[in-house]
């Protein structure tokens, strides 16, 4: 019985023994499957937040370079394949810059990562890139921090394409908004051409229509006569608009089939902001209701002035219209006449000469109240501006 017991003992300790190290095999499971659960959870939540938080990019020329074009841009319809949209973006992530092309049926056509800047020049960049599978390419890019559009090409996946700034649809309504419709003007503006010492201002107008945006850059001397006459900025047919909220608005125009020009401007109050290339057109003013106005005024603000104030007017600018220097010793001023349109002549003499008083020039207000010279040289007969500013 003796035996029995102790059998019985030994094989209920091991018995017990048994049990206890299959309940620490257990715990030590347990054990191992919580560290990997938690280094798991762990990773998810590195993982998720370096998917969704934004990372702030290491300063560098990459940086300047790629920090506007961060947004997912619609290619326009110039440059697209057989009518399919795609989106281009440069995103900054773990430590580097990447670029993607995409579209909503092939999903990823193109990435890779950015390298390195290969060469650049006037708005012209090269990009050393590398692809997922670590193929080597290169991208070409032509941007300059003004623009509101960019390119891009590259032999790899034969990529090539225009992409507006802003457009994150690819969708755009034909003509423009009725409330940019018009002339817009800035200023009197310093110039900052160093070319010619005549020239003290500069005045910028923008025209917009339903068929063309264009504009124009004039030049002034330092009595606010106009000295040189800008050229319009292009040919183009066809503008169709977006509206991105606030005021905002992007623009566009095509000559035939191709891109022209791309505008983001701004309506704040009555005041239109371009940011252009080379130069800002800033807090203009609507001038005018029909587009195209490169002097005077929709509402003429020389309607109403008197004989002594056209006189004053045309004197203020006698030295120095037509680009010319005039000198005389004493001006005359004829009484004023009307032609067959109804537009106010006078024509100027210089009256401190001993001999018949010589011509200094011949003027004219337009219906938009432009004060315009009589040009006859060659046997020519062309009225060009003198002033639009009555005050000036």
């Amino acid at each position: 019985m003796k035996i029995k017991v102790i059998g019985i003992s030994v094989l209920a300790l091991l018995a017990v023994g048994l049990t206890g190290c299959g309940h620490h095999q257990t715990k030590s499971a347990d054990k191992a499957s919580s560290r990997q659960s938690v280094v798991k959870k762990q990773a998810a939540t590195k993982a998720g937040a370096s998917s969704t938080k934004t990372e702030t990019p290491k300063p560098s020329a990459l940086t300047t370079l790629l920090n506007g074009l961060t947004q997912k841009n619609a290619e326009d319809r110039s440059t697209q394949s057989n009518g399919e949209l795609t989106y281009s973006q440069f995103y900054y992530r773990q430590g580097n810059w990447h670029w993607q092309v995409t579209s909503q049926n092939r999903g990823t056509i193109a990435s890779g990562t950015v390298d390195s800047i290969q060469s650049s020049q006037d708005g012209e960049y090269k990009l050393a890139m590398k692809s997922p599978k670590g193929e080597a390419y290169m991208l070409e890019l032509t941007y300059t921090n003004k623009s509101s559009d960019y390119t891009v090409k590259t032999s790899y996946q034969h990529i090539k394409g225009v992409y507006i700034i802003g457009d994150t649809t690819g969708v755009w309504k034909t003509g423009a908004p009725s409330e940019l419709v018009g002339t817009w003007s800035t200023g009197f503006v310093p110039s900052t051409r160093t070319d010619d010492k005549k020239i003290a201002y500069d005045r910028t107008r923008f025209f917009i229509s339903d068929q063309s945006i264009d504009g124009q850059i004039d030049s002034f001397t330092k009595n606010y006569t106009v000295y040189q006459t800008g050229n319009g900025w292009g040919a183009n047919n066809a503008v169709y608009y977006q509206s991105l909220g606030q005021g905002t608005y992007l623009l566009k125009t095509y000559s035939d089939k191709y891109l022209g020009s791309v505008y983001k401007v701004t309506l704040s109050g009555n005041k239109l902001t371009v940011p252009g290339d080379g130069t800002e057109m800033k807090d203009m003013t609507k001038v005018a209701n029909k587009p195209g106005m490169a002097f005077g005024f929709g509402n003429n603000p020389a309607k109403q002035l008197t004989e002594k104030q056209l006189d004053d007017w045309i004197t203020r600018h006698l030295s120095d219209f037509g680009g010319t220097t005039h000198t005389y010793k004493q001006s005359g001023i004829s009484t004023p006449e009307k032609d067959s349109k109804g537009r106010v002549v006078v024509t100027v003499r210089d009256m401190g000469r001993d001999e018949i008083a010589p011509t200094i020039g011949k003027f004219r207000v337009s219906s938009t109240g432009v004060l315009e010279w009589e040009d006859t040289s060659d046997g020519a007969d062309i009225w060009s501006p003198v002033s639009d500013d009555p005050t000036n």
